[in-house]
């Protein structure tokens, strides 16, 4: 310690060099060492400041990690961008999602043995319409129907949902996935049902109110008085509430069920009594109707399943249902209530955010930490500046101390002149004149190279720009909106709660009260259902949870809204509008009797059988053209209305505005807009944004750095630079020295490069170990500076584009759709074979091929139609993103987009179809050829004949249990209903010529398009109709079209580059300086230490 002592005291790093010609006094000396202390203090102390101001000052760092771990990825910030190795995802890889249905569908009351035990066939027709025994068949193959029906709506949703696939380059927070993957169930679970449920209630209400004959006749019955006349009356049923209840303009479905003691030829005018009501079942005009306003209450009890059961002449026992207390659904609960929410009790979903991000499986993550300067960087940063300190010090204090010893020493000396053209800063101890002129040049060549390079570095240093990062914390929408406009690209937030605020109103033609004639009744039935059709899909949208990662500017959220109700108004208005005509054509091929407006029966002159009498009105056939019609006339108006309408009372009422519609608009026109007069909404982005409430927004910007850090950093490299010339500049000395001392190369020899590993003294050796250790220092910082990321964000100037744009969807469909078998040629044709040739033959093709051809034309206008409107919504709904994508992620985009829309449009159509299909046999629809329901002539007296019904048979098959009974015929199929039988036709026929037409006037379908066909032949119509009869659905991108639409206003990239060549330089010399000194004082400190180890051990 005392040497440390002593050599402090009296170290003195300012006394005059060993080649100076200067010498030293006492009194000089003791300055120089005072000189010496202040130097150190104010090295360290500067140091000291610096070093603090450094770690005490912020700076933003972009962060790289590769292939983050999941628990590497939960600590980032949420600002963290993480690029997935899988842009798109299948649902089910990281989502398990199923139901749980109501214990009914999987109970003894939906088995074919519980059917048919309550079946009670042919005497169906005989017992009272409240009698349970003639409808129950029919009631419970309907909630067969129904538990079949919801059970396949929800798989084909889950399947379709987890065949979907989310699309995003970045890795999803879990809260988020969460939080969007729970909306979008939600929003399946509250859509799926509402959808059935307003295409039953509306299928449901067109059977009533077009007044179609069921054939275990419980809303209308045939009797014939005298000779062949046949009538068609329609039942009274005595309601619940004591009131008597009509077919003729009501469902009647709030009547009692029961069972009597009454079987036979019942008499139509009478009111019979049950013996038994069964407790919660309800009977009225048509089964299905009767069915959704009961409850199972009976079925939960052994003792009432066991009475009801006994009244059938069976000896099959069925089990009663348990009562679950945990059940959604009370005993008590109708079957409309259980169907509305599709049968479901509950829903089972597991999300794995594991799977997820294994799926995803980031490549990296990068993000932007501001965080105070770290300890490596402030070391940089002192290294570089000592160099300069010790060479600005050292030249500041050895003028202090100069100006101090001249002022104090009064002794006179020569003056003498010094000009800087003689100024020389390479002089060595002994010099010959022409070594003096090179280091006055090396020396002007040194302050012109210093100077200029420290001019250069200063202008660079002050404006090189770098990346800055700043949060604020909640804040106000005013705040937002100006921080979008002005950092709309950087801009990224925490959020509190996600929601939609939205509300929707909306404007009708008319408003109707249920009156007696069928048209009006329509009309107002068209009216009640699109209001209550618009108020439940109002009533789903406004739940649909609106979810975002970030908050949205303005201008985003109101194109996002906007386009979600453009897209949801065109759904509902599609859905509603396909429903109806499905169920217009669909009853036209099956032929369905409504009442006597298309199909009057009537008595075969030549035979005691019922046969279809066809109505035609002007010459238009009812079978082959369903819209013939003859004008309505009504005389003396002011005195008929009020007797045709039986109302006890005069009222006035009043025309509608002329000026509101032109008069040339059709009901349909206005059915197929929904009968919507105009669409109002009020989207409110202010609640929008006090729901979602931003904890805070961070954004970025580029700016020049901070002043301190610049002038540390010129000052840093201000030594090292200064260090760095002289070294090359006496290098460049020796050499030039040696060169002209030699007169030749020699000195570039072997045995002159020998010398630079040969030591003479101890000096030599600390020159070289401090040359080794400047040398691995930078090194090391080398290393450590390779690494690099890249990020591009383009933003585009249109916020939004319609994907009809750049995307061009066209289809092909299959050959049958336009082939001969779907003109009216072709069905003409099989109309007269029918009428000439098998009139009554209901068991041969022919009696039902006009409407089985009906039908499939019908099916390939509508699949036509559904496509090219599903095409053009597809078209005009926006395709919303504010970044420029690539070529390749556009497409893979397009594709997923495609796939779920070919999968939804098809998906939707089917279940419609198969709603109709199963709504027409529960309510045992009759067939206007009979070929499902026959009639069954009893008479009670010489005047009165009883039309009773009953269901026909093909080859055992009853269309009383099952509406898919066929049998083969020439080649095709016949049956209970002519879109059954047309649905399980195979192809194979429609390929061979003499198959369908020995004559060759109708052509088959050529078999060389199998080849361009995805369907082979011997696949059912069905399977074509499942596809919306499609082959081939072909789409084309034009990414030309789509850059010029968002014509990118700006591209950013962020980046950390390993080729910055000027910033590597700067650093480099900055570290230089310091490193020159540190590494020459721990030189020192290793050579002196192993010279007194070896002097120890060999003293001299």
């Amino acid at each position: 310690m005392s040497s440390l002592k002593e050599l402090f005291l009296n170290l003195n790093l300012f006394a005059p060099t060993s080649n100076s010609n200067e010498e030293e006094n006492a009194q000089q000396r003791r300055w120089n060492i005072i000189g010496t202390r202040i130097y150190i203090l104010l090295i360290i102390l500067i140091l000291l400041i610096v070093g603090l101001m450094l770690l005490l000052s912020k700076q933003s760092v972009m962060i790289v990690i590769q292939n983050p771990t999941k628990e590497q990825f939960e600590h980032l910030p949420v600002t963290a961008k993480c690029s997935c190795s899988h842009i798109s995802i299948s649902y089910g890889k990281f989502i398990s999602f199923k139901a749980n249905f109501h214990q009914v569908c999987s109970s003894d009351f939906i088995t074919d043995r519980w059917i048919k035990a309550i079946n009670s066939g042919a005497n169906s027709t005989r017992f009272p319409v409240p009698d349970f025994r003639r409808y129950g068949s029919a009631q419970f193959q309907a909630l067969v129907a129904f538990c079949r029906l919801s059970k396949s709506n929800t798989d084909r949703n889950i399947f379709l949902f987890q065949q979907n696939k989310l699309m995003s380059q970045q890795v999803i927070q879990e809260s988020y996935l969460r939080s969007s993957i729970s909306a979008t169930i939600e929003q399946f679970k509250l859509t799926a049902p509402n959808t059935f449920k307003s295409q039953l209630r509306l299928i449901d209400r067109i059977m009533i109110s077009n007044v179609l004959i069921s054939g275990v006749q419980t809303n209308d019955f045939y009797t014939i008085n005298g000779g062949d006349y046949i009538m068609l009356l329609w039942y009274v049923y005595i309601q619940k509430n004591g009131l008597l209840c009509r077919c003729e303009s009501r469902s009647c479905d709030e009547t009692e069920a029961g069972t009597s003691n009454i079987f036979g030829n019942l008499s139509p005018n009478e009111q019979y009594r049950m013996t038994w009501i069964i407790s919660g079942m309800s009977s009225g005009c048509l089964p299905v109707a009767s069915l959704l306003l009961s409850t199972l209450e009976c079925f939960y009890n052994q003792t009432c399943v066991n009475k009801l059961i006994s009244y059938f002449s069976t000896n099959e026992t069925f089990k009663a249902m348990i009562v679950n207390t945990e059940s959604s659904y009370q005993p008590t609960a109708t079957v409309k209530t259980m169907i509305g929410n599709l049968m479901n009790e509950n829903w089972i979903m597991n999300t794995s955010y594991n799977n997820y991000y294994s799926e995803c499986a980031p490549s990296s993550c990068t993000y932007l930490k501001v965080s105070k300067r770290g300890f490596i960087y402030t070391l940089q940063k002192l290294v570089g500046l000592l160099s300069s300190l010790t060479l600005i010090l050292g030249i500041i204090i050895s003028l202090v101390i100069r100006i101090i010893v001249q002022l104090q020493d009064r002794t006179p000396k020569p003056r003498t002149t010094s000009k800087l053209i003689e100024l020389n800063i390479f002089q060595q101890s002994i010099n010959t004149n022409r070594q003096i002129r090179f280091q006055r040049y090396a020396t002007r060549l040194y302050l012109f190279f210093l100077i200029g390079s420290m001019i250069i570095i200063t202008i660079y240093v002050f404006l090189q720009r770098s990346i800055h990062s700043q949060t604020i914390f909640y804040p106000t929408e005013l705040q937002f909106i100006e921080l979008q406009q002005e950092y709309s690209q950087s801009l990224s937030y925490g959020f509190n709660n996600i929601s939609d605020s939205l509300s929707v109103s909306y404007a009708y033609y008319f408003e109707f009260r249920h009156i007696s004639q069928s048209h009006f009744r329509l009309l107002g039935l068209f009216c009640e259902q699109a209001e209550q059709t618009i108020d439940d899909a109002v009533e789903i949208f406004l739940k649909r949870e609106f979810v975002s990662s970030q908050v949205l500017p303005q201008q985003s959220f109101q194109i996002q809204i906007n386009s979600s109700i453009e897209d949801w108004k065109f759904t509902m208005i599609n859905t509603f509008k396909r429903t109806i005509q499905l169920i217009q054509r669909i009853n036209e091929g099956n032929q369905l009797i409504s009442r006597d407006l298309n199909i009057r029966p009537k008595m075969n002159r030549y035979s005691t059988n019922i046969i279809s009498n066809v109505i035609t009105h002007f010459k238009c056939n009812c079978i082959l053209s369903p819209t013939c019609y003859t004008n309505a006339e009504i005389i003396h108006l002011e005195h008929t209305v009020h007797k045709h309408l039986r109302s006890p009372n005069n009222f006035s009422f009043s025309s509608l505005n002329p000026n509101l519609n032109l008069y040339s608009e059709t009901m349909e026109m206005l059915v197929n807009r929904l009968m919507v007069d105009r669409w109002l909404s009020d989207v409110s982005y202010s609640s929008y944004y006090k729901i979602c409430l931003p904890l805070s927004c961070t954004y970025q910007y580029e700016d020049r750095n901070h002043i301190f850090i610049s002038i540390t950093t010129i000052i840093s490299i201000f030594g090292g630079l200064s260090l760095v010339l002289k070294l090359f500049l006496t290098f460049g000395l020796k050499f030039i020295d040696k060169i002209l001392t030699n007169n030749m190369f020699h000195s570039i020899s072997l045995n002159s490069i020998k010398q630079i590993f040969i030591c003479h003294d101890e000096n030599d050796i600390i020159h070289r170990l401090h040359i080794i250790l400047v040398i691995t220092s930078l090194k090391i910082y080398k290393d450590l500076f390779q690494q690099s990321y890249e990020t591009l964000e383009c933003s585009c100037s249109q916020l939004s584009i319609k994907y009809k744009i750049f995307l061009n969807l066209t289809t092909r469909f299959h050959e049958i759709c336009s082939s001969d078998f779907v003109t009216n040629r072709w069905i003409s044709y099989l109309y007269k074979k029918k009428v000439t040739d098998y009139e009554n033959d209901l068991y041969d093709f022919y009696y039902s091929a006009v409407g089985q051809f009906q039908l499939l034309s019908s099916i390939c206008n509508l699949s036509n139609e559904t496509v090219y409107n599903s095409i053009f919504q597809l078209g005009t709904t926006d395709f919303i993103n504010n970044q420029l994508l690539s070529s390749d992620l556009l497409v893979n985009q397009i594709q997923l987009l495609i796939n779920e829309f070919e999968q939804t449009m098809s998906q939707s159509f089917i279940n419609t179809i198969s709603l109709i299909r199963e709504l027409t046999h529960a309510n045992m629809l009759m067939n206007g050829f009979f070929t499902n329901w026959q009639f069954d002539l009893t008479r009670l007296s010489k005047d009165y004949i009883v039309a009773n019904i009953v269901p026909v048979n093909y080859s055992g098959c009853s269309c009383s249990l099952a509406s898919k009974c066929v049998i083969s015929s020439r080649n095709m199929l016949t049956g209970c209903y002519p879109l059954e039988s047309i649905l399980q036709t195979i192809l194979q026929c429609f390929y061979n010529q003499e198959c369908i037409d020995s004559t060759n006037t109708f052509h088959a379908i050529n078999i060389s398009s199998l080849f361009n066909s995805r369907f082979s032949l011997n696949q059912t119509i069905e399977t074509l109709v499942d596809k919306l009869m499609i082959e081939q659905l072909i789409y084309k991108i034009n990414y030309t079209k789509y850059f010029y639409e968002c014509s990118p206003s700006l591209c950013i990239y962020s980046y950390i580059d390993k080729t910055n060549l000027i910033q590597g330089i700067t650093i480099f010399i900055g570290l230089y300086g310091g490193l020159v000194i540190i590494c020459r004082l721990i030189a020192v400190l290793i050579t002196k230490q192993i010279c007194h180890s070896i002097q120890r051990i060999n003293p001299t």
